[in-house]
């Protein structure tokens, strides 16, 4: 009796049966793709049958970049993980950068060195992509046209957060990507001059614009990325303080026929109203208006970019609710309820939610 517990025991101890081993191939890669790709490849290792399962895995993640000795080891072990693995589409990629360029430049496989454009075409022109997230990265125009061109047929949903455009050269950024379904842009101070949309984007269903007051002379980049924006049914765009760029694009904008949902902050009543009334006017699907105020109103100059709202109208008819989320005794909801009132917009669709 005791032998057969004892080898019942050793079967399922650390000398026993391998459950894990047991498990079919696609669950093993889906477990790796989780694993940073130096990990998953380490893998290889454990047994014969993990000796190709790294090849197959839906994802690469670079992340540990602690762990390369400088930039060009990081290129050298992704360049070399694309060759070997196989042909299954990946479906996730994850890469951290460097906070600081070295000067060393790209290689490929070969040796070759790649100016920076080029390596960004290996990843966007995958004809697979569809996600692409660049969040914190120096994007450094090191090409003689001093031009940098981000294109894609596939991409559904671009994240493009805290990023610096090359401030030092003051060139535009040109994206090119007619799938795009969901976009996200955040710009902060010194990020350079804000990149231009070449090709609208018909598919685009939310878009989620931040632009820091540096933007704020930039007002070729402001329109047209507006210009580019008119397809979005859930748009939000939020500005710093005296967003005058902002202001100035909306003169050349056209209707925002597809709008459904808008979400604005301070900059769209400074400092006439004038932001509020132009997508009040020209969306006329509007079924929903958020308004964050969260800083005290200061009022600002007028420029000449301000929107002549002088031309009396009425507001979408799809209008369901607007909801104004301000600190307590906020002197600027009245003012915004009385714009909202000579537009037509009931008073019992309006909602007051106090921040702290």
């Amino acid at each position: 009796m005791r032998r057969r517990i004892a080898g019942k025991a050793a079967a399922t101890g650390d000398g026993g049966v391998d459950r894990l081993g047991a498990l079919p191939d696609e669950i093993l890669q889906h477990a790796l793709s989780f694993l940073p790709s130096r990990d998953a490849v380490r893998t290889c290792v454990l047994a014969r049958r993990w000796r190709h399962l790294w090849k197959s895995a839906p994802a690469l993640r670079v992340t540990d970049v602690d762990a390369f000795r400088s930039a060009r080891h990081v290129n050298g072990f992704v360049n070399h993980l694309i060759v070997l693995r196989d042909r299954t589409p990946l479906r996730e990629r994850e890469i951290a950068v460097y906070k600081e360029y070295d000067g060393g430049g790209y290689y490929d496989s070969n040796g070759d060195r790649l100016e920076h454009s080029q390596y960004i075409d290996l990843w966007v022109s995958c004809p697979n992509l569809e996600t692409l997230k660049m969040n914190r990265c120096s994007i450094l125009f090191l090409g003689g046209d001093r031009s940098m061109n981000i294109s894609s047929q596939s991409v559904r949903c671009l994240s493009i957060t805290r990023c610096d455009f090359d401030h030092f050269v003051r060139a535009r950024a040109l994206i090119s990507i007619p799938t795009l379904v969901h976009l996200d842009l955040e710009l902060t101070e010194d990020c350079g001059l804000v990149p231009a949309f070449e090709s609208m984007m018909p598919s685009l269903l939310t878009t989620s614009i931040k632009l820091d007051r540096s933007c704020n002379k930039d007002d070729m980049g402001c329109s047209l990325l507006l210009g580019c924006l008119s397809h979005s049914s859930n748009l939000d765009l939020m500005a710093g303080p005296q967003a005058f760029a902002f202001r100035t694009a909306l003169k050349r904008c056209t209707t925002f026929s597809k709008l459904k949902i808008l979400s604005l902050n301070e900059w769209c009543v400074e400092p006439d109203f004038g932001p509020l009334h132009y997508f009040l006017r020209w969306s006329p699907n509007l079924e929903k208006l958020n308004i964050h105020l969260s800083k005290p109103y200061r009022h600002v100059e007028e420029t000449e970019g301000c929107y002549d709202s002088a031309e009396p109208f009425l507001a979408s008819k799809q209008f369901r609710v607007v909801e104004i989320k301000c600190r307590a005794k906020d002197k600027l909801v009245h003012k915004i309820l009385k714009v909202l009132s000579s537009c037509g917009v009931p008073a019992e669709q309006i909602n007051i939610k106090k921040i702290n």
